[in-house]
């Protein structure tokens, strides 16, 4: 903590002006959030039976993607009380704290959503395309990804508990560079959604 001090002390004498993108967040987090809704209640509308269509599993699975979201919505707003948009040596002590205890549930939102939005688009080419058990592989690669993730992830700091006190010198533990996490998770998802973008070119 004596480094952010610093630096927010540094940065102070300097003249450098206090930066907060709090708001910037707040209107593109609902805006998109509101654009996701109006395309989910467009494709239930779409699959009703008057219009000759059929609600499917892919259907339900992007409804629980979108209540997921919503979930980060809330918790992301919550953040932005505890100094979300600011530069970290911004942050008081209980306010890092606190950060960090609303931070750890909104990681495995995010997730179990990106995997279940996976699972939708896989269900939904189930409906369309011929291929089935590329579409199965694919979906159990992606629930192995999140399952060892997330297994992964509530492990990587002992004891548990430090990992909400990291920053102060005070609390002994160690924590799995979270970096190496992000960077893991990222290539996966990226060689997933790749994989799941050209699977339809199969077909043609």
């Amino acid at each position: 903590m004596d480094q952010l001090h610093t630096k927010r002390y540094s940065e102070a004498m300097c003249g450098s002006p206090v930066r907060n993108a709090s708001r910037r967040l707040i209107v593109s987090q609902w805006a998109l959030f509101l654009l996701a809704f109006i395309s989910v209640v467009l494709r239930f509308t779409s699959r009703m039976p008057r219009f000759g269509g059929g609600i499917g599993w892919d259907d339900w699975t992007i409804l629980v993607v979108l209540i997921l979201s919503l979930a980060m919505n809330v918790l992301s707003h919550i953040l932005l009380r505890f100094g979300a948009g600011q530069d970290i040596w911004m942050f008081e002590e209980d306010q890092l704290t606190s950060f960090l205890k609303y931070e750890f549930p909104e990681e495995y939102i995010y997730v179990l959503g990106v995997s279940l939005l996976k699972t939708s688009v896989l269900l939904l080419y189930l409906r369309v395309f011929n291929f089935r058990i590329q579409a199965y592989i694919l979906m159990g690669i992606s629930a192995c990804y999140c399952t060892v993730f997330i297994v992964v992830s509530l492990a990587s700091c002992q004891p548990f508990g430090y990992y909400f006190h990291r920053w102060n010198s005070q609390y002994s533990g160690t924590c799995l560079s979270i970096s190496n996490r992000v960077t893991a998770s990222a290539i996966i998802n990226i060689i997933l959604d790749g994989v799941i973008t050209l699977l339809p070119v199969t077909q043609v």
